[in-house]
């Protein structure tokens, strides 16, 4: 919506997007979790989110394959025989 604004034009754009909302004193201050949502102009909440269990690492199993001689390492090999 806002786009990637320039320092300098930030607060007009963020002006403009409020104009009109009865949040735009407020938008300073919302609670962490708080968010307005301008198309409607409503305040949307989302509860702190909670981990259960302990985090672990998903690791993918390693694929194991021959290793092939390059070309340069043939031919160094031939001529030590």
């Amino acid at each position: 919506m806002i786009g990637q604004p320039n320092i300098d034009d930030y607060t007009l754009k963020i002006e403009k997007l409020l104009k009109n909302s009865a949040y735009r004193k407020d938008i300073l201050n919302l609670e962490v979790g708080q968010f307005l949502y301008t198309p409607t102009d409503t305040l949307v909440k989302f509860s702190k989110f909670v981990q259960s269990g302990t985090p672990y690492n998903l690791e993918q199993p390693k694929i194991y394959c021959e290793k092939h001689l390059t070309l340069f390492q043939r031919i160094k090999e031939r001529l030590r025989q």
